[in-house]
């Protein structure tokens, strides 16, 4: 069967992740779940990262091998709770960097379905997940690992400069283009 280009998400040290097309399998059936599970499966076998970016998930699970990729996923509204099943192996992340670039491209790959907002991300067989230096215990939103420092803060701002103007919002937003991997 031909490769179908797919949309993933590859991490970048301190900013937002990336999207890139990979080839990926075409869908069996029309299911979110299905067209999330071929998502995760092109992101952990791509291994071209656009320039600047990296594929840290690549390397999940495959401690001293090729292992296999387990994956089993329930979407229910805006979440997606997916489980992964690599054998015992683990994640093969060490360090808060791996761990933030690990969890950005899992959580916007999973979250690239349309109406799905947050991802819980677990690890068949274990309580609680536990990535890294980092012990994941809710669903995670692109909001919650987006790769910027600092959120800023959504308050209220008064008049602009004058002290006692009208209080206003401002807000800002930013987009990443797609690159082709």
């Amino acid at each position: 069967v031909a490769p179908v280009p797919t949309r993933v998400w590859f991490a970048r040290g301190g900013l937002p992740p990336v999207a890139a097309e990979v080839s990926g399998s075409p869908a069996r059936d029309d299911r979110p779940e299905t067209r999330i599970d071929n998502r995760i499966s092109a992101l952990w076998g791509a291994r071209n990262a656009p320039a600047g970016a990296f594929n840290v998930f690549a390397m999940a699970g495959r401690q001293g091998d090729r292992g296999s990729l387990g994956v089993s996923l329930q979407v229910s509204g805006d979440l997606a709770t997916v489980t992964f099943d690599f054998g015992g192996r683990g994640w093969g992340v060490s360090t808060a960097a791996e761990t933030i670039a690990l969890l950005q491209q899992l959580v916007y790959t999973i979250t690239e379905e349309p109406g799905l907002r947050r991802a819980f991300i677990r690890e068949a067989g274990k309580a609680r997940l536990e990535i890294g230096p980092a012990v994941i215990d809710r669903p995670l939103s692109r909001e919650d690992v987006f790769g910027y420092a600092a959120q800023a803060d959504a308050g209220p701002m008064k008049g602009f400069g004058a002290r006692d103007g009208p209080t206003r919002r401002a807000s800002a937003t930013w987009s990443v283009g797609l690159l082709h991997a």
